[in-house]
């Protein structure tokens, strides 16, 4: 449903114990819950007690999920992001065995009063070979000049510190985007692109393009080695464009060996992008290795599948599961939302 309901499962996410955590960022303060599929069933979950409560009333806590290893004694944490308006803050948090608990309980708060899309997207993964994760964090609205918001992508060197803390204090790297409006860091996702066995960094920037304008098309970058974020080195190693103005290209990016050869392909969307009607959104896939440089998404893709409803926005949400892919178009039967699924096996490259 939507966020006067609650919005339970806006963010869904395994922990490594085995349980689940869900968000509701639509109630009052926001809520997390933790579900345990072994004792109970989903209808149970919003009776558990053990749910995390944004003390503070903000908007939008929970909306987005994360889970790593981002200490020195290897627990993994869990990673709340809560892009409000008025109090933007992310909060690493060991799982609690009972709740509720509060703003007091978590180990780190991030925080700005700059950004209020802190937290808009997070990723937790090793980029430095090092064994522990760094915590990366997508700021679409980030203002790294005064031109205007370009948009940016924040790197903390694991291990974290504990405590409340300014996100611009504790950064490491920043990684801006080029242009103002570009929206970059609205998705952030890692793969292996290279096959060198360490994570590359993906970055979404829904609005890039050649112009100031909230209308551009959209781009994803890669960076290799994205490790070296930390010893100053932030330019993207590859950069694959949308095609129409509007398109959002770069709203999800999902990295998954679609053809079975050992190599991570790329699927991309743009749920923006017009089909058969307006706004019915389409799905990229790039297939691996992918030279470095710049690619037009349409000369580069070996699959394009456009959505079939206009204003369906296909391509707004996207997960895999194995070789499944899901794609969600929320828009799509009236404002119903679908769900749609490609099986990798079933395709012919």
């Amino acid at each position: 449903g939507g966020f006067d309901d609650g919005a339970l499962g806006t963010a869904v996410i395994g922990l490594a114990d085995g349980r689940v955590a869900l968000s509701a960022p639509g109630t009052t303060s926001g809520e997390v819950y933790l579900w345990d599929p072994a004792e109970s069933t989903p209808t149970d979950a919003w009776g558990l007690p053990n749910f995390i409560m944004d003390g503070t009333g903000g908007e939008n806590f929970g909306a987005t999920l994360a889970a790593g290893r981002v200490l020195d004694d290897g627990a993994q944490m869990l990673i709340i992001g809560a892009p409000d308006r008025f109090n933007p803050e992310v909060w690493v948090i060991t799982p609690p065995s009972e709740g509720p608990v509060d703003s007091s309980e978590a180990y780190a708060i991030l925080q700005t009063d700059s950004w209020s899309e802190l937290g808009h997207a997070i990723a937790a993964v090793d980029l430095t070979g090092s064994g522990i994760d760094e915590l990366v964090l997508g700021i679409p609205d980030y203002q790294a000049s005064a031109g205007g918001a370009e948009g940016a992508v924040i790197v903390l060197e694991g291990s974290l510190s504990a405590g409340v803390q300014d996100i611009d204090d504790v950064a490491d790297a920043t990684i801006s985007g080029e242009t103002w409006l570009d929206r970059f860091g609205s998705t952030v996702a890692t793969a292996d692109m290279d096959g060198d066995g360490i994570e590359d960094l993906l970055i979404g920037a829904e609005q890039a393009g050649n112009t100031s304008a909230d209308a551009d098309p959209g781009a994803v970058y890669i960076h290799n080695d994205a490790g070296t974020f930390i010893f100053g080195t932030t330019d993207p190693s590859t950069a694959l464009w949308g095609d129409a103005a509007g398109d959002r290209t770069g709203g999800q990016i999902v990295a998954q060996d679609v053809d079975g050869d050992g190599t991570m392909d790329l699927w991309i969307s743009a749920p923006g992008a017009d089909g058969p009607e307006d706004e019915a959104g389409r799905l990229y896939l790039v297939l691996g290795p992918i030279d470095e440089g710049e690619h037009e998404l349409l000369d580069r893709a070996a699959l394009i599948v456009p959505g079939d409803e206009g204003g369906g926005h296909l391509g707004d949400t996207m997960d895999h599961s194995g070789s499944r892919l899901l794609i969600g178009a929320p828009d799509a039967s009236g404002g119903s939302g679908n769900v749609m699924t490609i099986q990798s096996a079933d395709l012919s490259l």
